[in-house]
């Protein structure tokens, strides 16, 4: 058993924190990055299948991951350009209060419903989508952000209704 006044459980315990709590958000920004990116691209690729047919399939998650938290930094930049600014003060935002140890599960729940929204709406200002394309790529983000909220506040609700069980103990 680890004593808890000894300095290196302590820095270990603290480090080991901090970089959950930051993997945690870079991993769910770069997540929403993606899913806004996919979501915003939706009509074109169901067209593709349409078009190609099961071939289409293989094409569909095209990602580089090295390039992934770089298009999250450029959206990021590009949002306070525009009037999206408020998206990206959020986002800043809810990094500090994370570094400030705020309620990560509450940061990252906000994070992982603004940063898609950021992302598509700046996909949809470099490359437009018009009428059924876009109607159906905003009801995929609505739904998707529904989906997100909805099992995030599901799964707090389970966990805290769980019972508190003890070890069992093997007493002879």
């Amino acid at each position: 058993m680890p004593d808890p006044l000894d300095p290196t459980d302590v820095i270990y315990s603290v480090f080991s924190g901090t970089i959950v709590r930051y993997a945690g958000f870079f991993g769910v920004a770069f997540g929403g990055q993606f899913v806004g990116e996919q979501i915003h691209g939706a009509p074109a690729r169901l067209v593709a299948l349409k078009t190609q047919g099961i071939r289409a399939l293989f094409d569909w998650f095209e990602v580089d991951a090295l390039m992934l938290p770089a298009q999250w930094l450029l959206t990021l930049f590009v949002s306070f350009a525009w009037w999206t600014f408020p998206l990206a003060l959020l986002i800043v935002f809810l990094f500090v209060a994370l570094s400030r140890d705020a309620d990560l599960s509450t940061v990252l729940l906000a994070l992982a419903v603004v940063q898609p929204i950021a992302s598509f709406i700046v996909q949809q200002r470099l490359s437009p989508l018009t009428g059924m394309d876009l109607s159906f790529a905003i009801g995929l983000l609505i739904v998707f952000v529904a989906a997100t909220v909805g099992l995030v506040l599901w799964w707090r609700r389970m966990s805290n209704e769980l019972p508190d069980t003890e070890p069992e103990t093997d007493e002879l």
